[in-house]
């Protein structure tokens, strides 16, 4: 029940091909018109219409497949979050306190500002951004100190599992 405007050309070898330009009334006369003389124009230039959407669709098929291997690959890739979570449970949970007061810290200064980033992209410029963070707060500074100690810790923990090659907190 669908009328269809077709382009019908030969290709280079004398084989009759069709070229798909839209459905009727969504793509108009006019329109149809228009892109059947780009076409025209581009088989003069020795271009196969078929040929080339065929190239067209596999261009964008690669480029989404090549998208969708990044994006794999950058979630793949452990969070501040989920190193937290980790440390928690394995180290930081044995303490008399169960962490309580390291959870607090962190949920209040430290994963707000780095939590979702890959552990892989934390520099030192990001710690020292939470440590002012707390210093500027007021106090003598003692919380600022232990929050960098909580922090330190952590991405210890994450050196000695080997999720991470460098320690941003180092110097």
């Amino acid at each position: 029940g669908s009328k269809f405007w077709v382009y019908r050309y030969k290709n280079t070898d004398g084989k009759t091909r069709w070229f798909d330009l839209g459905v009727y009334p969504a793509k108009t006369l006019v329109e149809a018109r228009a892109e059947t003389a780009q076409l025209k124009l581009q088989r003069r230039d020795g271009v196969d219409p078929v040929e080339e959407r065929q190239r067209q669709e596999e261009r964008q098929r690669a480029a989404e497949r090549e998208e969708a291997a990044r994006l794999a690959a950058e979630n793949s890739r452990m969070r501040v979050r989920e190193l937290f979570e980790k440390w928690m449970l394995l180290e930081i949970s044995k303490r008399a306190d169960q962490g309580a007061e390291i959870r607090r810290m962190f949920e209040k200064d430290v994963l707000p500002e780095i939590g979702d980033m890959p552990i892989e992209d934390v520099r030192k410029g990001h710690i020292a951004a939470i440590v002012d963070k707390v210093l500027l707060r007021g106090g003598e500074g003692r919380m600022a100190a232990v929050t960098l100690a909580g922090v330190r810790q952590m991405f210890r923990f994450a050196i000695e599992r080997d999720y991470l090659d460098s320690d941003p907190t180092s110097s």
